[in-house]
């Protein structure tokens, strides 16, 4: 590999992350070099000065779509929000985020408050599995209140989340050597606090797309982690609350 597109980078001992020096290649794909004393040289597999397509941008429909036809949502299907780690019961997790989003429009019935409410259904409904019938049940009347609104998929690529991982345990075991490894992995966790994604969540980088782009660009973005779905208003808000969402 050329000295110009490649980086050299210590591999942590087998014992601790027996998985990490197969996982450049597997995972990351990464063209990899022993250089010896656990040193290896790496580059991404796709050549320097190579675009890689980590992201894919993905139409799901617009007013003019057939919402009868399963199809319409089986980019959603295809591409299924990564469950966390950290709740216990999906279903509950979703009725509370059904519940929030009911007590924010309560407080303050507008047309912001039912899509921050949807946003907060959207969520819920990730990490209990059934996003896609959530869509299929309250797009069609969004769009009926934005004929000129779109719902689009902003694809991840399980490659990037790797290369990430990546680069956030090359920094974490350089820049925090005092910092225990342990078995939860503190090091590395302490280090997601200092990124905008932590990894795998992308919906603040969607944010900065859409504020470039304003007020060309007005919608929202709800996070099906690691992708993100985009709803494209095509247009400003009114004053009248959005009707026909439905997300009990």
């Amino acid at each position: 590999m050329p000295s110009d597109s490649l980086a050299m980078v210590r591999i942590p001992s087998a014992d601790l992350a027996p998985g990490y020096r197969s996982s450049l290649t597997d995972l990351s794909h990464f063209k990899v070099d022993d250089l010896g004393a656990g040193v290896v040289a790496v580059a991404p597999a796709e050549g320097a000065g190579a675009i890689a397509k980590h992201f894919e941008l993905i139409k799901i429909c617009d007013a003019g779509s057939d919402f009868d036809d399963p199809g319409t949502w089986a980019p959603v299907r295809d591409h299924p929000p990564r469950r966390r780690s950290d709740i216990d019961d999906p279903l509950a997790y979703r009725q509370a985020m059904i519940d929030r989003g009911q007590e924010i429009i309560k407080q303050n019935p507008s047309n912001e408050s039912q899509i921050v409410a949807f946003a907060l259904a959207a969520l819920g409904a990730a990490q209990a599995g059934d996003l896609p019938d959530l869509l299929a049940a309250n797009v069609p009347g969004l769009l009926r209140e934005f004929p000129e609104g779109s719902l689009w998929l902003v694809a991840v690529d399980d490659v990037l989340l790797s290369r990430l991982a990546f680069g956030r345990t090359q920094l974490a075991m350089q820049m925090t050597p005092d910092i225990p490894l342990g078995a939860e992995m503190e090091r590395l966790r302490a280090f997601e606090h200092l990124t905008l994604t932590r990894g795998v969540e992308f919906g603040e980088v969607i944010d900065f797309a859409l504020l470039a782009l304003s007020p060309a660009v007005l919608g929202l973005q709800i996070p099906a982690t690691p992708h993100v779905l985009v709803f494209c208003f095509g247009g400003g808000l009114g004053e009248d609350p959005v009707g026909g969402l439905s997300v009990l």
